[in-house]
């Protein structure tokens, strides 16, 4: 590139917050095609389902990445794992559903979150609150 351009691009760089408009700005100096960012959108859509909940091999089969590359771009995004993540939100769900209704046991509430038994529950509440659901119960309750 000439000198003039360049100085051209420098300036328009400080114009330009966000990662799309510099790629659009440099494609057109480069005459190279946009790259189109479908890691980013794939992650993005697999750490949506693990939000809503979906049980996390049904997220990786709604999104035609790989497996191991969805779970290395989440762990870049989000600092932990595709599965601490999920964990995260069932555990989250747990503790919505015990201070929305405090009465549920916790086999009831064990299903309803997707956990296999009421000791899985038991282990991912403790594990992640470092309070187990029972005794987070009787807090509530009181």
């Amino acid at each position: 590139m000439a000198p003039a351009t360049l100085t051209g691009l420098a300036q328009a760089l400080d114009q330009y917050a966000n990662l799309d408009s510099f790629i659009d700005l440099l494609s057109a100096h480069l005459n190279t095609p946009k790259i189109h960012h479908q890691a980013i959108e794939h992650t993005q859509k697999l750490i949506h389902k693990i939000i809503n909940l979906t049980p996390l091999s049904t997220a990786y089969e709604h999104t035609p990445k790989g497996k191991r590359q969805l779970e290395c771009y989440v762990k870049n995004t989000c600092g932990i794992t595709a599965k601490h993540l999920a964990r995260i939100y069932r555990v989250r769900q747990a503790r919505q559903l015990i201070k929305a209704n405090p009465q549920l046991s916790l086999a009831q509430l064990a299903l309803e979150c997707g956990f296999s038994d009421q000791s899985h529950l038991n282990n991912e509440f403790n594990a992640i609150l470092q309070i187990p659901p029972a005794k987070y119960k009787k807090l509530i309750q009181q």
